[in-house]
């Protein structure tokens, strides 16, 4: 047990549902708890939230092959809204990009020449 913030002494499983939970006062109160949080937290951070990096699809649509038709499927919009609407869109035509090529939580870093001689 340690003490973190105000929350007291707390065992590392319930600070972990704190911490996931954000609040101690979510209801957040037994590793359970904590688990279904989690499953519902990262069922929809994969399968409905729209992630910058990713060129706003899914991680569920790049992993299966989804995301290049989504993209497409979103220049078919703004397509049309460019062609109703040209003077909404001052820096030209809009397009929703490409699918990624590659995608990084942590990116390696590449040794430099120097260190690769070390090696």
């Amino acid at each position: 047990m340690e003490v973190v913030h105000s929350h007291g002494a707390i065992s590392p499983e319930r600070r972990i549902a704190v911490t996931l939970a954000g609040e101690e006062t979510l209801g957040v109160g037994a590793i359970e708890d904590g688990r279904a949080h989690c499953a519902d937290f990262f069922g929809w951070y994969n399968t409905e939230h729209r992630h910058g990096g990713l060129g706003l699809v899914t991680p569920h649509d790049v992993h299966h092959g989804l995301a290049a038709a989504r993209l497409r499927a979103r220049n078919v919009v703004l397509a049309a809204a460019f062609a109703a609407r040209p003077e909404r869109f001052p820096a030209g035509a809009p397009s929703a990009g490409a699918v990624p090529s590659e995608v990084w939580i942590n990116e390696p870093q590449q040794a430099s020449p120097t260190e690769e001689a070390r090696q």
